[in-house]
């Protein structure tokens, strides 16, 4: 693998366990759900630890082990982000849209982001497992 495909393998999956920590840290302060039973709180700050313990090992020189230990929860994190991607791109052309038809703004970048994350999906999960 080249320089330039292993940052971007590193660079997406991290992306990816940051998605899922923010979704964990959000769960872990929803007021409509009773989610304060501490055995609750502790399993959902333990991922969060482990999501950021793997975000550190995947920015280390040996990120290939990191992703070869971890590459079905890795694809997993990195299905939802695809998932979160389009959905959000969606929902912000929409709500431009309903709001007196607004310019849809340049979403260049999201495209960009989600084209790596599905080539990244391809490459290091659905072909990696034929």
């Amino acid at each position: 693998m080249d320089l330039e495909a292993g940052q971007d393998v590193k660079l997406i999956f991290r992306n990816a366990l940051h998605h899922y920590n923010r979704i964990l840290e959000n769960l872990k302060n929803e007021k409509e759900l009773d989610l304060n039973d501490p055995g609750i709180q502790e399993a959902i700050q333990n991922s969060i630890d482990k999501n950021t313990k793997m975000i550190k090992k995947l920015g280390s020189n040996e990120w290939f082990i990191t992703l070869d230990e971890n590459r079905n929860f890795l694809c997993d994190c990195l299905r939802g982000y695809i998932s979160y991607l389009e959905i959000a791109k969606t929902a912000i052309a929409t709500k431009l849209q309903e709001k007196l038809s607004l310019p849809v703004i340049d979403l260049t970048q999201v495209d960009d982001e989600l084209e790596l994350s599905k080539r990244m999906l391809k490459n290091s999960c659905e072909d990696h497992n034929s």
